[in-house]
């Protein structure tokens, strides 16, 4: 039964390509403002800012916001996965964005608040790379999937090919099976590589001539 032919893996598209080539997000951490939402003893609406630290970490692809520090009691958790980061109007804090994820299939909503605009504008664009993180993470698992099937590819079709250019070669003498055949096709190589060699102005091509043989079918090659 004849070996069954190597297949090549497919390439990996464009789209893979594209989050393939896109860095995974790094762990941001620092000290926020998150916004409260709650009812008065009147039943309205009421806002508030509390101190936090919070780190959003792209390995567990969750924000956890602490009291006081990082080594503070964990007071919430928020998923990162497919979110949405945008700048939140307020007057209170100007450098505030607000986070909108999913939990469970319901949507929920995050406000947190920087210090200044340039560590707002540093939280909002790092955490916008994490809506990718997952592609990013499939992507890279999958190039790399496809790699090691090439590179196993190329290696079989390598034997393959090695193994086809021994069958061709002609048996030598003492081999099992070795037939005037062989030594006719043996006699033809040689005589081959001398013609090519006396071609190629070798240094050696003039004495060839007196070094060179006539050989009959059967005779020892």
């Amino acid at each position: 039964m004849a070996a069954q032919k190597p297949v090549k893996p497919q390439v990996p598209s464009d789209e893979v390509k594209h989050y393939y080539n896109m860095p995974i997000p790094v762990l941001i951490e620092g000290n926020l403002k998150k916004q409260s939402r709650g009812k008065t003893f009147f039943g309205k609406m009421s806002k508030s800012w509390t101190e936090r630290y919070v780190i959003a970490d792209p390995d567990a692809m969750l924000l956890t916001y602490k009291e006081g520090s990082a080594a503070g009691e964990i007071k919430g958790t928020f998923s990162l996965a497919g979110i949405s980061v945008k700048a939140y109007e307020c007057a209170e804090e100007p450098n505030a964005f607000e986070v909108t994820g999913t939990n469970n299939g319901v949507e929920e909503k995050l406000v947190l608040a920087c210090p200044d605009e340039a560590e707002g504008q540093k939280w909002i664009a790092g955490l916008n790379k994490f809506a990718h993180t997952e592609k990013i993470k499939a992507a890279k698992a999958e190039v790399k999937e496809y790699k090691e099937k090439l590179a196993a590819y190329k290696k079989e079709v390598d034997r393959i090919n090695k193994a086809r250019a021994t069958d061709l070669m002609p048996k030598k003498k003492g081999d099992a099976d070795f037939t005037d055949a062989d030594a006719i096709l043996r006699m033809a190589i040689n005589q081959a590589a001398t013609d090519k060699f006396v071609a190629s102005g070798g240094k050696n091509a003039k004495h060839l001539d007196h070094k060179t043989t006539v050989q009959q079918a059967g005779e020892a090659i």
